[in-house]
């Protein structure tokens, strides 16, 4: 195995919290020979609690005896529930009634307060290796937490602004990003413009000018996404060139780092969701996927919304047509008929029943035979089979019809056919 030059424990900043100072010193010097740092010591419960939230440990070492009003186990929890540190339990002895006491405090672990260098370091850095875990499984977690209730915002809300806002809303308040936001493209201005957002960081996007050409304000993240159709990921907006355009207006709104993920379903683009963290280095492989799933459901929602759209306005446009048809059937001069395959009067206008001396209501149901005379009976089959088989699209007839009181009407009829579904 290579020697290695730096210690795997450099830059982890380790708390001790014992009240023999004998044991300290030489718990501090086994740690700073392994490469950690050593954030301060405290002797006594009062101190601890002191040094935790003056410092900010990466680790705390506490011994469960320590001196004070209060014990560890009580400086511990009070610790867990201002800060998410990992702290190892040091004490001379371990039994059954102890552990369960510690419980509460949820320890990362326990060593001996006469511990050897590969027991102490083996302690700590599973330690930190447990709260690495703890922390990603916290946020795969949240993000899910995220999907899902977008998932169930996307089936009810029928609005696709508010559907765009609410996702906004459920990123910043089950993430804690900074700033969310959905661009989409404006034609007429070339420019990303802003139709949904949310976050503390809001004010960033006050005159904001973002393109998706060659352009230095195209180059960034989102006109980088909007042109390639793949997430952009800015992991520290203090360095990345690309984001030279925005990087001061961002660092005073408190954005450290960026992720552009394009919302895509179908092969068309709906626009770009745009998260913020506040520190860099935010967006990891799988966090970036989830947030891509999220944006897909997202274009999937929109695509459902404008076929909704589109649908209910063919279905207004059949009713106007229908209605223009309706009107320009009952209010024609000329006598106008709907009739069946089977020969059944269906509709009627008042031009047609004024000719016949009927009502509408004595025509309707009426079958066409019943009005045509007797001798042009045969005519009007031929016709009609004419239409039915596809010899003829129209076809005009002069024939006889039959009104009220048996009045003979010598008539030129024009039919055509106008077909269903069937």
């Amino acid at each position: 195995m290579p020697k290695r030059n730096v210690p795997v424990a450099a830059k982890v900043r380790v708390a001790l919290a014992l009240r023999d100072a004998e044991i300290a010193a030489r718990i501090r010097a086994m740690l700073e020979r392994q490469g950690y740092l050593v954030a301060g010591l405290a002797e006594n419960a009062e101190r601890a609690v002191q040094l935790m939230r003056q410092t900010q440990p990466d680790v705390l070492l506490l011994q469960i005896d320590l001196e004070g009003a209060a014990s560890g186990l009580e400086v511990a929890s009070r610790i867990r529930q201002e800060q998410d540190m990992p702290i190892l339990f040091l004490t001379s002895q371990e039994s059954d009634d102890l552990i369960q006491r510690a419980a509460p405090a949820e320890p990362y672990g326990w060593a001996t307060l006469s511990p050897t260098p590969a027991e102490l370091q083996t302690a700590i850095e599973v330690a930190l290796y447990k709260q690495r875990t703890e922390r990603h499984l916290w946020r795969l977690n949240q993000i899910l937490r995220a999907i899902r209730d977008i998932n169930q915002t996307i089936t009810h809300e029928k609005d696709a602004h508010s559907l765009l806002e609410r996702a906004c809303q459920i990123l910043i308040q089950t993430r804690g990003y900074v700033l969310v936001w959905i661009g989409q493209k404006d034609e007429k201005k070339r420019r990303v413009q802003v139709v949904a957002q949310a976050g503390r960081g809001a004010a960033y996007l006050e005159n904001l000018k973002i393109a998706w050409d060659d352009s230095p304000t195209g180059k960034g993240p989102t006109g980088s996404a909007m042109r390639s159709l793949q997430p952009v990921v800015c992991r520290d907006i203090a360095v990345d060139p690309h984001f030279a355009p925005w990087r001061k207006k961002a660092l005073e709104h408190g954005l450290a780092c960026s992720a552009a993920i394009p919302m895509l379903y179908g092969g068309e683009i709906w626009g770009i969701l745009n998260v913020y963290g506040d520190r860099p280095g935010l967006f990891d492989e799988e966090e970036v996927t989830l947030l891509e799933e999220i944006a897909s459901d997202l274009a999937f929602a929109l695509t459902n919304l404008r076929r909704e759209a589109e649908r209910q306005q063919l279905q207004e446009a059949l009713r106007l047509s229908e209605e223009r048809y309706r009107r320009a059937f009952e209010e024609a001069s000329i006598g106008m008929t709907l009739v069946s395959p089977e020969g059944i009067l269906l509709e009627v206008n008042q031009a047609f029943c004024a000719m016949l001396g009927y009502t509408p209501r004595e025509l309707i149901a009426k079958p066409a035979a019943e009005i045509t005379h007797p001798e042009d009976l045969e005519l009007r089959r031929r016709y009609i089979d004419d239409l039915f088989a596809g010899r003829a699209d129209s076809a005009v007839q002069t024939r006889r019809l039959v009104g009220k009181g048996g009045r003979i009407l010598w008539v030129q009829i024009s039919s055509s056919l106008r077909r269903d579904a069937q």
